[in-house]
C-alpha cells in the first residue's frame, strides 16, 4: 500500500517537473508556430521541432519561433479534435518531439501500472487482514530494563495484561541472566498451561490459563511466622531487595478468602466449573483456577504501588499497573495464617497452590518456645497461662513445618530465628535460593526486640545486587 502511494507520488511529480506543464495542467493552451527572421530565410519549425524545443527545457529558445496562445476551457471549441492541440509530454517522450498519439499511449500506460500496483497492494492487505498468521513469529523479552508497552493475553487490547494466555514456547538464556521467550502465534490456544517463569520463580507451578485468568502472571513472597519470632525483622530485610514489595499484617485475610472460594466451589448446587444450564442457579462453567486472579487482586488492592508511582501508572514514559505489577514481586508477611480452621490441615497448601501457583514461601519458627512464650507474656499478648501458650506454639510450629514439608523446597524454605539472628549467612543462602545474584546481607536487623519499637539499623547489601529476572513482557501483532 506504501509502495503504491510512493509511486503515485513520483509519478506526480514526475509530470510536474517541468513548471509549464504544471501550468499546463491547470490551463489548456493552443500551439501556434512563428515564422523565422529574414536571416533565417524565412523556414518556418514544424509542430514537431516546437514541442521539442519548448519539452526538453528550452523554453527560452522555443520562445523566438513558438509561441503558446492561451485558450481557456469553452463550449465551442473542442481541443482533442485541434490537431494542434498539445498536451505534456512524457519525460521518456524521445528529444525529437512528440506526438498527441505517443503521448496519450504514455499516459494510458502509466495509468494501467499505477492501477495494477494499487490493486495488488490492496489484494495483499485483505489477505493479511482475514490470515494475520501469516506474520509470523511473536516474541516475548523478558529484560531488567525494558518497559514495553506489553501484553500477556489473547485479548484485543494490548494493555489489558491482568486476563489472558499464550501459546506454545520455546526460551533462550542470555548472557545476563534475562531469558527470551518465543511465542509462535498461530499455536495460540485460548485454554493452555504454559508458565511464563518456568526456569525461575516458579518451576513447578500448575498454570491454568484462560481468556479469563492468566494465574501465573504475578509473582509472589509470603513469610509465614509465628508472633514474636522475628517476622517484622524479616519483612523488613526483604523489602531492602530490588523488586520486592511486601506489606505486612492483614488480620488473617487470605484465610477468609479461601472460605469466599470454599462458598461455590463445594457446593453441589452451584456446579462451580461446569455451570448450570437452566433453573435457579443458572451460570456459565468457570474456568479452571479462574478465581486466583480474584485471590491475587485482592492482595494487590490491601497492598497497591506507592502513591507517587500510582499516580503516574498509564501515562506517558510510565508502565501500566498490569506492566508494574510484574516487575516486582508481590506478597506479605502473615503471622495468623495458622491460626486458621483449615480443614483438613492440606487445605491451606492447597489453596495456596491453585490460588498462588507462582508464590515462594520463607517460613519462619522459633525453636526457643520458652522465650517466644515470655515475650508474648510480656505484651500481654493470649492467655495468661504459660502452658496453654506454650501448646498453642508448638501446635502452630507444626503447621508450619507441615506446609514447607508440602510445599516442597523448590517453593518453601524452613528457617529458625534462634539460628538466623545469630549467623546472617542463613538469609544470604535465602537469597540465593530466591534466585538473587551478588546480594549478601551484612547485618540482622531486629525490628520490635523490646516490645514494638522499630530497630534503625541499616542491613548493608552489596550495590550490585541484582535479580535478573525482572518480568515477562509479550508483544504481540494484532
Amino acid at each position: 500500500f506504501f509502495f503504491s502511494i510512493f509511486y503515485s507520488i513520483v509519478m506526480i511529480t514526475g509530470q510536474s517537473r517541468n513548471p509549464a506543464a504544471s501550468t499546463l495542467q491547470q490551463t489548456r493552451y493552443k500551439l501556434m508556430r512563428r515564422t523565422r527572421s529574414n536571416e533565417d530565410r524565412g523556414a518556418q519549425l514544424s509542430d514537431a521541432e516546437c514541442r521539442s524545443l519548448f519539452w526538453n527545457h528550452r523554453q527560452d529558445s522555443a520562445g523566438d519561433y513558438c509561441f503558446l496562445e492561451d485558450h481557456h476551457h469553452s463550449s465551442s471549441y473542442d481541443d482533442h479534435d485541434d490537431p494542434d492541440y498539445y498536451s505534456p509530454p512524457s519525460s521518456s517522450a524521445p528529444r525529437g518531439g512528440a506526438t498527441k498519439e505517443t503521448t496519450m499511449a504514455l499516459e494510458k500506460k502509466r495509468t494501467l501500472l499505477l492501477l495494477l500496483t494499487l490493486s495488488f497492494s490492496l489484494t495483499l492487505n485483505v489477505y493479511y487482514s482475514f490470515f494475520p498468521t501469516s506474520y509470523g513469529t511473536t516474541t516475548t523479552t523478558t529484560s531488567s530494563t525494558s518497559t514495553t508497552r506489553s501484553r500477556f493475553d489473547g485479548s484485543s487490547n494490548p494493555s489489558n495484561s491482568t486476563t489472558g494466555n499464550i501459546g506454545s514456547r520455546s526460551h533462550d538464556h542470555q548472557q545476563d541472566g534475562s531469558i527470551i521467550l518465543h511465542y509462535e502465534q498461530q499455536d495460540y490456544q485460548p485454554f493452555n498451561e504454559t508458565n511464563p517463569y518456568s526456569s525461575s520463580w516458579c518451576p513447578r507451578a500448575t498454570c491454568h490459563n484462560s481468556p479469563l485468568c492468566a494465574p501465573c502472571i504475578r509473582r509472589f513472597l509470603f513469610i509465614l511466622s509465628t508472633g514474636r519470632s522475628g517476622s517484622t525483622s524479616l519483612l523488613k530485610m526483604m523489602n531492602k531487595l530490588p523488586n520486592i514489595q511486601l506489606s505486612g499484617e492483614n488480620r488473617n485475610e487470605l484465610f477468609y478468602a479461601n472460605r469466599l472460594v470454599r462458598n461455590l466451589k463445594f457446593s453441589t448446587a452451584f456446579n462451580f466449573e461446569e455451570g448450570n444450564k437452566d433453573g435457579a442457579w443458572l451460570h456459565n462453567p468457570i474456568p479452571t483456577q479462574a478465581m486466583a486472579c480474584v485471590m491475587q487482586k485482592l492482595m494487590t488492592t490491601i497492598d497497591p504501588p506507592p502513591h507517587d508511582v500510582l499516580i503516574n501508572l498509564n501515562t506517558p514514559d510510565h508502565p501500566s499497573l498490569e506492566e508494574y505489577e510484574r516487575s516486582k514481586i508481590l506478597g506479605a508477611k502473615m503471622i495468623r495464617i495458622q491460626v486458621g480452621d483449615w480443614d483438613p490441615e492440606d487445605e491451606a497448601v492447597e489453596y495456596f497452590q491453585e490460588n498462588f501457583p507462582c508464590a515462594r514461601y520463607i517460613v519462619n519458627y522459633s525453636s526457643d518456645i520458652q522465650r517466644q512464650v515470655k515475650s508474648r507474656l510480656n505484651l500481654k499478648w493470649g492467655p495468661d497461662d504459660y502452658e496453654t501458650q506454650k501448646k498453642t506454639l508448638m501446635k502452630e510450629n507444626e503447621f508450619l513445618k507441615n506446609f514447607a514439608r508440602l510445599m516442597g523446597p523448590d517453593r518453601a524454605q524452613l528457617i529458625d530465628m534462634t539460628e538466623w539472628t545469630r549467623d546472617v549467612s542463613i538469609l544470604n543462602n535465602i537469597l540465593k535460593w530466591m534466585g538473587y545474584r551478588k546480594c549478601r546481607f551484612q547485618n540482622i536487623l531486629h525490628d520490635n526486640d523490646l516490645k514494638f519499637e522499630p530497630d534503625s539499623t541499616v542491613p548493608n547489601i552489596s550495590k550490585k545486587c541484582h535479580y535478573p529476572h525482572h518480568s515477562v513482557l509479550l508483544m504481540s501483532q494484532i
